[in-house]
């Protein structure tokens, strides 16, 4: 499979310019997807809007597809303007407090690291942490994996604060929190 992927030509080429040429070709490949899945995915969005209204269920979906593609391409800023308007049609369609916005709170947080918004991602974890207590419940077990991320978050948060403050003479870090 591989193999018939070799350059078959006359010419001799090295081995690293046939991969620097085959790393720019997919490179290439992978942008001209993203493209097309934004389009694909805002064209979605308007139909939906369309049949749905501004609350159809289904957009908060698209909505979150289309803040991935952006974070892939390291657009967060439009990812969260996405994320945001996803997280509110969740809301209006299945309350404050229901764990259906996990995975977009989970994609906030990763945007604001991205982002260096560390008190920006800690509000939001804070808040997943609240939805969790009150779907769960303060004693029960299923709690203790949100605990346990939970503190988790708290002590990288702990240490970016320290990497980033100046007073203490460090300016950089390879701290990095498993999003």
């Amino acid at each position: 499979n591989e193999l018939t992927s070799l350059p078959s030509s006359s010419e001799a080429e090295s081995v690293s310019e046939y991969i620097f040429k085959r790393a720019a070709q997919e490179a290439a490949q992978t942008a001209s997807n993203e493209v097309t899945s934004i389009a694909a995915y805002e064209e979605s969005i308007k139909q939906l809007e369309l049949q749905g209204g501004a609350y159809e269920p289904a957009l908060s979906q698209e909505l979150l597809s289309l803040a991935n593609v952006y974070q892939t391409q390291n657009d967060h800023i439009k990812a969260l303007e996405y994320l945001n308007q996803a997280l509110h049609i969740n809301r209006v369609n299945s309350g404050l407090f229901n764990l259906e916005q996990e995975r977009i709170i989970e994609s906030k947080i990763s945007s604001h690291i991205a982002l260096g918004e560390i008190n920006d991602a800690d509000v939001q974890q804070q808040y997943l942490f609240y939805l969790k207590r009150k779907a769960f419940g303060d004693d029960s077990i299923e709690l203790i994996p949100a605990l346990n991320r939970y503190a988790e978050w708290n002590i990288y948060a702990f240490d970016s604060r320290l990497v980033t403050n100046p007073m203490f003479g460090i300016t950089s870090s390879s701290n990095t929190f498993p999003v």
